[in-house]
């Protein structure tokens, strides 16, 4: 998606946003996102599989999650956080980072109706959905692609991150639970 059919279709949900949306504020944007996202199965979980589809298919992700709570303890998770921000600045992927992985944990793992497995588009193989995974470093780093047709709510979420942006490169917020 260019940037040109990005902000024309932004620009048509941002009117959705301001007026089917007006009181949703950027941390209930990105909760609704990543639970849209969740059901149509375009999260990536995980640091390594996540560093695997940056490489492989840099194009359909709309958004990197960092939750940097541990970020300072752990100088591995340090480093491919650092090399993953600087991918995302030269290919041009939103980066946003959150407060703590065990709220995106807590987010991911409710609301879990359908039971379903993903398949994981990396390896060809059916990866187990997140409520079976009970590592939480599964969720210091999240991709989310970009969904086949952008609704209001995605709209919303990166009228939202376009806003956060123009302050801060990577902006941080905190997950509403």
């Amino acid at each position: 998606m260019t940037f040109e059919e990005e902000f024309d279709v932004s620009f048509k949900a941002s009117r959705n946003c301001t007026n089917n949306m007006i009181s949703m504020d950027a941390r209930m944007a990105l909760r609704e996102l990543l639970l849209s996202a969740k059901v149509e199965g375009r999260i990536t979980y995980g640091v390594y599989p996540s560093v695997r589809k940056l490489g492989s298919e840099p194009n359909k992700v709309m958004l990197c999650i960092h939750a940097d709570n541990n970020a300072d303890e752990d100088v591995a998770l340090h480093i491919h956080f650092t090399l993953m921000e600087a991918f995302c600045r030269e290919h041009h992927i939103r980066l946003l980072k959150v407060d703590c992985s065990e709220n995106l944990a807590k987010l991911l793992h409710n609301n879990d109706e359908v039971n379903h497995v993903s398949l994981d588009t990396l390896d060809n193989c059916r990866a187990p959905h997140p409520r079976h995974r009970s590592n939480s470093e599964d969720f210091v780093c999240l991709l989310v692609d970009f969904p086949k047709e952008i609704d209001a709510t995605t709209g919303c979420f990166l009228e939202h991150y376009h806003v956060m942006a123009k302050e801060m490169p990577f902006p941080h917020i905190s997950v509403a639970s």
